[in-house]
């Protein structure tokens, strides 16, 4: 219990720092003013968004120094375990956050102005989730085997955790595509092409993949 509240205290020192600059500092440097904005290119859409999402990056980078540093100066744990179990969590709080910093550069869920793709907000939103969730649950999963191979579990144990979290990946990927082919279907087949023709036998045999 008391390894677990050092891990705690270090990850929260690294997100208090984080929300402290970016509220203080980072945000009197980057503001958004949707109303004006003119038109854009994909690729300066692009920009925007990557300029947007620079105090998120910012941020990530001072969590994850100031988490680092903090816990090799101060921890005292004195337990291998322990210790390999906040730099695993550390990791995988930072992997997580740049994949999604990443989506949101591409997808720009929230601002509709920045996105690069023609797609709703709702789909930017729904497939943003899906582009986290999934290297998400992957990361972690990852992450969770080279802590208990590190920690001396046999081959067979790793083997078997490889094996069961893999098939609810696959389990939970076939779920999904049952759940969203239809809508996925009919969001490709919805309009025609822009000069008023039918879509090609090729668009609409992909769609109904």
């Amino acid at each position: 219990m008391k390894n677990f509240l050092w891990i705690l205290f270090f990850i929260s020192l690294g997100l208090v720092l984080e929300q402290v600059v970016k509220r203080r500092v980072l945000s009197l440097y980057f503001q958004v003013d949707t109303g004006n904005i003119g038109a854009m290119n994909q690729f300066s859409k692009f920009k925007a968004s990557a300029v947007n999402e620079l105090p998120d990056m910012i941020g990530l980078c001072l969590f994850f120094g100031f988490s680092y540093i903090t816990f090799m100066l101060f921890e005292r744990t004195e337990s291998s375990v322990a210790q390999l179990t906040y730099y695993a969590i550390l990791i995988i709080i930072t992997l997580i956050r740049s994949v999604s910093i990443l989506s949101k550069t591409f997808l720009s869920p929230s601002i509709e102005e920045f996105r690069s793709f023609p797609l709703t907000p709702k789909a930017a939103k729904n497939i943003h989730r899906l582009m986290v969730s999934v290297p998400g649950y992957i990361i972690s999963v990852l992450m969770l085997i080279v802590v208990t191979d590190r920690l001396g579990a046999d081959r067979k144990t790793v083997l078997l955790m490889v094996l069961f979290f893999a098939s609810l990946l696959l389990l939970f990927t076939a779920i999904t595509v049952l759940f969203v082919k239809d809508r996925v279907r009919a969001y490709l087949l919805a309009d025609d092409t822009d000069d008023g023709r039918e879509h090609g036998w090729g668009h609409k045999k992909f769609a109904s993949v």
